[in-house]
């Protein structure tokens, strides 16, 4: 008998695989955000860099989509793996950017430049990621046997689209707000 079946009426229900997924990654995310920041803010002397023009919505735009992009492909191909191992260096080194940013301008002006977009772009590319983990797993168990039936396209491309355009309008949403709102320090 499944665990399902032996479940009692009104029992809370676990979180899906792509909660959870999505929750796996942020973490990922986030730690190698916090080690990058912990070693910029330790090095002092590459806090002297060059000060370039605002970014534009559209570069900001145009530079998340390529990651999404590279995200899901990365995860659908390897089941997730790939899109960690990718992430966790972009990541780091947006940490350490945060890191000198703190000890040049302090932490107000860096959590007001963070706070409004960052959280949307990390939603955005563990939604990717996760979606793309947890199709990648039934294309691959499709094709080792494991799963009765052909696994159809549309099965498969349909939850990959929808987390794909909830990712893409998070992206276009967040890129929107870091080129309005928090063009404070970088």
């Amino acid at each position: 008998m499944s665990v399902s079946a032996t479940r009692r009426p009104g029992a809370a229900r676990r979180p899906g695989t792509t909660t959870r997924l999505v929750a796996g990654f942020l973490v990922v995310v986030l730690v190698a955000v916090v080690a990058g920041t912990v070693a910029g803010h330790a090095h002092p002397a590459e806090a002297e860099r060059s000060r370039g023009r605002p970014a534009h919505a559209e570069e900001i735009l145009q530079h998340n989509l390529v990651v999404l992009v590279v995200v899901g492909v990365l995860a659908l191909l390897s089941v997730g793996l790939l899109a960690v191992l990718y992430l966790l260096p972009s990541f780091w080194i947006v940490g350490f950017q945060v890191g000198q940013s703190w000890q040049e301008h302090g932490p107000g002006p860096t959590l007001h430049g963070l706070l409004w977009h960052a959280p949307l772009e990390l939603t955005a590319f563990a939604l990717c990621a996760a979606t793309a983990t947890v199709q990648s797993r039934r294309l691959w168990s499709a094709a080792g046997g494991r799963e009765r039936g052909a696994t159809r396209a549309a099965e498969v491309l349909g939850p990959l689209l929808r987390g794909w355009v909830t990712s893409v309008g998070l992206l276009v949403l967040a890129a929107l707000v870091e080129a309005s709102l928090s063009a404070g320090p970088r």
